[in-house]
């Protein structure tokens, strides 16, 4: 299959087109900047926004790119130019192009103060996001509803739980606590009671590499999906476990930052899995 990937370079993006790659699958990829070679991937460097000759050649889109993940004080300006504005222009290019499936990568943080009240998390529950990154993820999800019935395209808007593994940013949990077992120094844990439902990204390009098979025909034209394990932990219990395995000896010091912890579950039922696709 020839599949076009936005935010290639990144987090999601690059264990997305090494596992597609490795699978015979065709990648058009999309970057900012030039990239190294990789085999049945094609670079393509410009922005999100860029007319793309290559949509013409794709069977689907895979859409990653998005900006704010790892900076919540990004500016409503500049988080709504990624993720609402270039984004927006990005499906319709496709559209227009004749590329009429779309898989989409959403956030658990669309839920926002949702996330607050310590029950799963469901398709249907409300929407309160609290960060730019949120908002204007939350904005987009709504349009590629309204884009996806527009140009009759075939859309899956999957919204990612915390999601850990290889190529994360260096200072999000997983790495820096690596960086620390390496190091052989302490590591401060953040809200340690906090409920997560993490997943390796292993598991989750796999899931998102399922869902660019759409079915011949479908009621639903639109469908999101929640992409999480299912299986919440207390953060200081999933910083022990780590430690335990990489039989790390020293101290680990908990600090709780927030009155209110954060729990970002998934309800079971409405975690993705491909036979219910």
């Amino acid at each position: 299959m020839k599949i076009i990937v936005s935010g290639a370079s990144g987090f999601f993006g690059k264990n997305f087109i090494n596992l597609a790659s490795k699978k015979g699958h065709h990648i058009y990829a999309i970057s900012r900047y030039k990239q190294k070679k990789i085999k049945n991937v094609k670079w393509m460097i410009g922005s999100l926004d860029k007319n793309f000759k290559e949509f013409k050649k794709c069977e689907v889109l895979v859409h990653f790119a998005s900006a704010g993940v790892s900076n919540r004080n990004l500016s409503y300006k500049k988080a709504f130019d990624t993720n609402v504005t270039k984004s927006t222009q990005f499906l319709i290019n496709a559209a227009q192009a004749g590329c009429l499936k779309w898989v989409v990568i959403g956030t658990s943080s669309e839920y926002g103060e949702t996330l607050k009240l310590g029950k799963p998390v469901k398709i249907s529950s409300e929407r309160l996001p609290v960060c730019n990154y949120g908002i204007t993820k939350s904005l987009f999800s709504d349009l590629c509803k309204i884009l996806s019935k527009t140009f009759k395209s075939r859309c899956r808007n999957l919204r990612a739980f915390p999601v850990f593994g290889l190529h994360e940013s260096k200072n999000r949990l997983v790495p820096s606590l690596l960086k620390s077992i390496r190091e052989k120094k302490n590591f401060t844990v953040n809200n340690p009671m906090e409920m997560r439902d993490f997943s390796n990204i292993e598991d989750i390009v796999k899931k998102i590499l399922l869902a660019i098979n759409f079915p011949k025909k479908s009621e639903n034209n639109y469908e999101e999906w929640h992409l999480a394990s299912g299986n919440a932990v207390r953060v200081g219990h999933f910083v022990k476990n780590i430690c335990k395995k990489m039989e790390y000896d020293k101290e680990l010091i908990f600090k709780n930052n927030n009155k209110k912890l954060f729990h970002h579950i998934s309800d079971k039922k409405s975690i993705w899995r491909h036979d219910e696709m």
